[in-house]
C-alpha cells in the first residue's frame, strides 16, 4: 500500500490559532522544491523561515509537523522516523522556524526528496488538469496509483502532481504515531 503523506494545523483557543509558514524564500540555484533534483548549490545553514500567528490564543500553538507548501518542512522526529526505516533518497537541511512577532524559534529540517514517478492510473483516478496533459500540477478529485510500477521506493514526488508526497506502508507506520499527520490511501489494496 501506498499513501499521500500530509498533515493538517494544530490550532489552538476557542478562535483555532495557527501558525503560518512564511516559506517562499529564494535560493540561488533551487528552482524548486518539488522537482525531485538534489540540489547544486550550498543553502543557509539554518535555513531561517519566518512563521506567523493567525489568530490570538491564550494557550500555547505550535506548527505543524510537516508542511510541504514552497519548501517541504518537518520536524526532527519525522526525519529520524523516514531514516530508521532506511530512506535515503532525502537531502536534508536544518531549518529554523522563527514567529515573527514572539522571536520564538522551532527547529525543523528543510526536506528535498530526490525522485519523481510517473506512476498514477489514470484511468482509474478523477483528475483535472487545465493544460490537458496530466503533469506538474494535476488537480486529483481521487488519486489512485499503478503500485507494480513504483519498485519499492518508500518516498517520492507524483509526476503528474509534484506536490503531492507518496510514501509506502513501512514509512507510514513509522510516522502514524506522529499528531496531525494524514495519510491518504492511493493503492487498491490487494485481493
Amino acid at each position: 500500500m501506498y499513501y499521500k503523506l500530509d498533515s493538517t494545523f494544530p490550532r489552538s483557543g476557542e478562535d483555532e490559532a495557527y501558525y503560518h509558514f512564511k516559506d517562499g524564500l529564494q535560493f540561488p540555484g533551487v528552482k524548486s522544491w518539488a522537482s525531485g533534483q538534489p540540489f547544486q548549490s550550498v543553502l543557509p545553514n539554518p535555513i531561517v523561515v519566518p512563521i506567523a500567528q493567525i489568530g490570538p490564543s491564550d494557550e500555547p500553538v505550535i506548527p505543524c509537523p510537516f508542511n510541504d507548501g514552497n519548501m517541504c518542512l518537518t520536524t526532527p522526529e519525522i526525519v529520524t522516523a523516514m531514516r530508521s526505516r532506511g530512506v535515503d533518497n532525502i537531502d536534508v537541511y536544518p531549518a529554523l522556524l522563527r514567529d515573527t512577532a514572539t522571536g520564538a524559534e522551532f527547529e525543523y529540517f528543510a526536506l528535498n526528496i530526490i525522485g519523481i514517478m510517473k506512476v498514477a492510473d489514470l484511468d482509474e483516478s478523477e483528475w483535472t488538469n487545465l493544460d490537458g496533459e496530466a503533469k506538474m500540477d494535476t488537480i486529483f478529485e481521487k488519486l489512485v496509483v499503478k503500485e507494480d510500477e513504483i519498485r519499492g521506493i518508500d518516498i517520492f514526488r507524483l509526476y503528474e502532481d509534484t506536490g503531492t508526497i507518496l510514501i509506502s506502508e513501512r514509512v507510514k507506520r513509522a510516522l502514524e504515531h506522529i499528531p496531525f499527520l494524514t495519510f491518504q490511501p492511493v493503492t487498491k489494496p490487494k485481493v
